[in-house]
């Protein structure tokens, strides 16, 4: 199963216009949204590039114990710890998520790709009471007409957030 799993404004941004998190609520790992145990489950970790510069500056590297893959068109970057860089192939992705449970962590433009192939099984995503105005949107335009199913929703206990997961539809 594949996974977008991520946070969101209520406008619909990801991280400010130069990418900037600082907006996203600090908690402690009890105060996660549900993201420890939704970690614990996964096998892979897919990202792109962009993503993986911002997590690479991050204090300490958080992949470490998953099989990690940044897609990337370009070549000579350096892992910071177990990561393999890859382009896309869909084929590879929708073979490896019948045995595995695939995180895609971060961008608009890896969701769009892998919803440009139907690959996006399940949508995990949590909503922030805050308006950016302009930023990176949670989906890159030109994504697909995709039908899910809501199946989970639940409002942070602090306020600061509500929390949906949604299923795709199957035509």
């Amino acid at each position: 199963m594949i996974t977008y799993y991520g946070a969101h404004s209520i406008d619909g941004f990801i991280a400010g216009p130069n990418g900037e998190l600082d907006w996203l609520p600090q908690g402690s790992r009890e105060d996660d949204f549900g993201y420890g145990a939704f970690y614990a489950t996964q096998d892979v970790v897919v990202m792109g590039r962009k993503t993986w510069e911002v997590s690479r500056g991050f204090s300490e590297w958080h992949y470490g114990d998953k099989d990690c893959y940044v897609l990337t068109r370009r070549t000579g970057l350096e892992a910071v710890a177990n990561e393999k860089f890859l382009r896309f192939e869909a084929g590879h992705w929708q073979g490896l998520s019948k045995t595995k449970n695939i995180y895609l962590n971060g961008g608009g433009e890896v969701a769009r790709l892998f919803m440009e192939h139907a690959l996006v099984d399940r949508l995990e995503l949590a909503v922030v009471p805050i308006a950016l105005g302009l930023g990176l949107p949670l989906f890159a335009q030109g994504f697909p007409l995709t039908r899910f199913r809501l199946t989970k929703s639940s409002v942070h206990p602090t306020g600061l957030g509500i929390k949906f997961v949604w299923l795709r539809l199957r035509s």
